[in-house]
């Protein structure tokens, strides 16, 4: 099917991953190894975002739905009666975030006059989405220190730029 091209390379990853977690062939280690997998195959039929955005990471971010679209892509698999589309839709959601990762700091670095503070100003009040997260921003501006990232979200906070939404390292922010 992969030479033929019958079936396009995302769901050929998608089923790849969502078998060999059923298969589960090491006592310890699957998940580490079916992330590998997916980042090499992805690789492999081009998609080069895998080396600038971790997948791995993107994956890691968001375990409970990862978890959650393996566990519905897995039932019946004992009877080949499972269904990829939940995973293999869930796999496609990741790598078109990292695509929009790869995209706003290709568009960050295009800045080189200004310094790391106003970088990060002008993201969060231009580019950022609407509500954001500081691990967003770090993502987006790999370059730019957690600290300096923090210092402008604390000036963009108290100047009322952005306003708060819950508290500490996993509070969302927004401009009003």
């Amino acid at each position: 099917m992969k030479a033929d091209q019958q079936a396009h390379p995302l769901v050929l990853i998608g089923a790849l991953v969502v078998d060999f977690l059923a298969i589960h062939p090491v006592a310890d280690g699957n998940g580490r190894i079916a992330r590998l997998i997916t980042t090499h195959e992805l690789l492999a039929q081009g998609y080069s975002v895998a080396r600038y955005v971790s997948i791995e990471q993107r994956i890691f971010e968001s375990k409970n739905t990862y978890y959650d679209r393996l566990y519905r892509s897995q039932r019946g698999w004992n009877e080949a009666e499972h269904d990829i589309w939940p995973w293999t839709t869930y796999l496609a959601q990741v790598v078109a975030g990292a695509y929009q990762d790869f995209e706003q700091r290709v568009a960050a670095a295009d800045e080189p006059d200004t310094n790391k503070q106003e970088r990060v100003r002008r993201y969060i009040l231009d580019q950022a989405p609407a509500v954001f997260r500081r691990r967003d921003i770090e993502r987006a501006l790999p370059e730019v220190s957690p600290a300096t990232i923090r210092l402008v979200i604390n000036a963009l906070r108290d100047s009322k730029e952005i306003l708060p939404e819950g508290a500490g390292p996993s509070a969302r922010w927004r401009r009003p």
